[in-house]
């Protein structure tokens, strides 16, 4: 077995272990987890910046298409947009929560099992 096969099978077997503790966290465990991981990006701004400034160079210097470079480019704009996926995930989920926790109450309304529409949500 070569070094980046073993690499590959180990980092295999690490994503599986890691999936299946995720598939057990709590919505509030991984959005903290969301929100820690775009913490430490933030932190890291400037080392990011500075380490892809260096690929960049290396990648220009061996040829690399225009095309590709624009596509690895890491940006202060494209570092927000990372942010603003990791932590936008968070707020959406929940707002999507009430949306569809709301639609059920409408629907609900009036009806013999209103009381189901509180646990609508949690039995789809």
């Amino acid at each position: 077995m070569t070094d980046l096969q073993a690499y590959m099978t180990d980092l295999g077997r690490r994503a599986r272990a890691a999936s299946a503790m995720i598939a057990k966290a709590t919505t509030g465990q991984k959005n903290a987890a969301l929100i820690a991981i775009a913490e430490r990006i933030d932190s890291a701004r400037e080392t990011l910046l500075a380490a892809n400034a260096q690929d960049m160079a290396a990648g220009r210097e061996k040829g690399l298409d225009a095309a590709l470079l624009d596509r690895l480019e890491l940006t202060p704009a494209r570092i927000d947009a990372m942010l603003e996926g990791l932590t936008g995930c968070c707020t959406r989920r929940s707002d999507w929560r009430y949306q569809r926790d709301e639609a059920a109450a409408k629907w609900y309304s009036g009806r013999a099992n209103a009381r189901a529409a509180r646990c609508h949500w949690y039995h789809l």
